[in-house]
């Protein structure tokens, strides 16, 4: 009753948010049919809004599409429900016009209020569903009552990561532990896994259940019971770095065995041009667009401490890992005062033994770093220290998107990851760059490249670039 209840203020904002789309489409045609672009837009003085209102079937195509898509019932993580209110926006929006061809119309409508409606209410429900998604979840309305089942690390991880995403809306109050508990959080209902557990009690209140794969494993035929309790059951794998993302379930009937059929889309090379089309179309503008600003930059880097804007051409630092495990030089702005590492690096370790043993396990330095200068620290804030790297990038060194460009020294550090990471061109931003790269470990940052590379999709590149500029808006980057 809930989910519907909810579904039901989301399609009723989202009529109501339509009309506004379309008033502001209208008045974007008759501001655009004056004089200066008059001659792209005629006027259309016999249409008037009104009009364009009695179209009652716009709406509803539209809100059809977006039922048959679950956008209304089942949510998913705000970005695959973009993903999908894009698809739909694009196949209403030819539905709309193979329908005014095929019904005569009295009056003759104009296509790019229709068109500009659309992408309009596209924004608008959007962002309407994210935050009423969020309020909802944020004074308790329309919440999902989960139970979690696993051992203690499990429970907090998913606990933590349901709430985390907010937009999901569930409440995690239960937990079913399968060993002894550490310390059961007061807003939890407890029990210890037992098979006389009345599992149809607890569906009643928690009526979503998220279980380990060890124990779906060793369970399997308790599960299939607790599915005719429950309204969903997650899965969820042991292992946090599983490649899925790029999967499809196939299941054979005639032996009654699923198959989880897994594909790097980057070993195909029709993928790999559309990435590099990708690239070089978005490279370009951002080319553009930087220049006057990597200039004023570099001005000020010069100012403020002696030395080259830019690292020296035979400055070591500028050496990377590459394609194909070859080395190259990124252009990359001087953030640091010449020789630091010689002259501040040494004597700052031995005084600091704490930030010593951070460097050995992060290869960086966590807290305030000497080496940097003023600007170089306010760069680094916004990540615009390697905005040169676009030239990199536009020399088919790097693409936008990608791993992190590792050190040569590191080479021996990263062992078994290096063979995957090096079979694609390093990214002047990626997943590290907005999984809060400075609290990563050196591992970890390794996994999420080859995560990254095993998942690939446009979609997934458009998100990351997406929460790079939110990352850099919100001054979230290295030290």
């Amino acid at each position: 009753m809930k989910r519907v209840l909810s579904g039901i203020i989301h399609l009723a904002i989202d009529v109501g948010l339509y009309y506004l789309a379309l008033f502001l489409a209208f008045e974007l045609r008759r501001l655009f049919s004056g004089e200066i672009l008059g001659i792209f837009f005629q006027p259309e003085e016999s249409v008037i809004f009104s009009q364009f209102a009695t179209l009652y079937w716009i709406p509803v195509i539209l809100v059809i599409f977006y039922l048959y898509e679950g956008l209304y019932e089942n949510k998913r993580p705000f970005w695959l429900d973009l993903k999908a209110m894009i698809k739909v926006s694009v196949l209403s929006t030819v539905t709309l016009f193979a329908f005014m061809g095929f019904v005569k119309l009295p009056v003759t409508f104009s296509r790019f209020v229709i068109v500009a409606a659309v992408v309009l209410w596209l924004c608008f429900t959007a962002l309407s569903h994210n935050i009423l998604t969020k309020l909802f979840h944020q004074i308790g309305l329309f919440s999902k009552r989960a139970v979690v089942v696993g051992d203690n690390s499990f429970f907090k991880l998913t606990r933590k990561s349901l709430h985390e995403n907010t937009y999901l809306n569930y409440l995690v109050n239960g937990w079913v532990a399968t060993c002894t508990p550490k310390r059961v959080p007061e807003d939890v209902a407890y029990w210890r896994f037992s098979h006389e557990i009345n599992w149809a009690e607890i569906a009643k209140k928690y009526p979503y259940l998220v279980v380990q794969e060890s124990f779906a494993r060793e369970e399997n035929e308790l599960l299939q019971k607790l599915l005719l309790s429950f309204d969903e059951l997650f899965i969820i794998p042991d292992e946090p770095y599983n490649n899925y993302l790029n999967s499809d379930l196939i299941f054979l009937f005639s032996a009654k065995v699923f198959l989880t059929k897994v594909h790097n889309n980057l070993r195909s090379w029709w993928i790999r041009f559309i990435k590099w089309a990708f690239d070089k179309s978005l490279g370009a503008l951002v080319f553009l667009i930087s220049m006057p600003i990597i200039g004023v930059i570099a001005l000020l880097i010069m100012i403020d401490s002696k030395g080259p804007a830019f690292l020296e051409r035979d400055n070591p630092a500028r050496i990377r890992i590459g394609w194909k495990n070859r080395d190259f030089k990124v252009a990359k702005f001087r953030t640091m005062y010449v020789n630091a590492d010689i002259n501040i690096l040494p004597k700052f370790l031995k005084e600091n033994p704490v930030e010593a043993a951070n460097w050995k396990k992060y290869k960086k330095i966590l807290g305030r770093d000497p080496r940097v200068t003023r600007i170089g620290r306010i760069l680094r804030a916004v990540s615009l220290d390697e905005l040169p790297q676009i030239i990199n990038v536009m020399k088919g060194q790097m693409s936008l998107l990608g791993p992190r460009p590792f050190l040569p020294r590191e080479r021996e550090d990263m062992k078994d990851y290096i063979d995957t990471i090096v079979s694609v061109k390093p990214g002047m931003s990626g997943l590290w760059q907005i999984s809060g790269r400075n609290n990563l470990t050196f591992e970890d940052r390794m996994k999420l490249d080859v995560w990254y590379i095993y998942n690939w999709s446009l979609w997934l590149d458009v998100v990351i670039l997406l929460k790079t500029a939110f990352v850099v808006l919100n001054r979230r980057g290295a030290k």
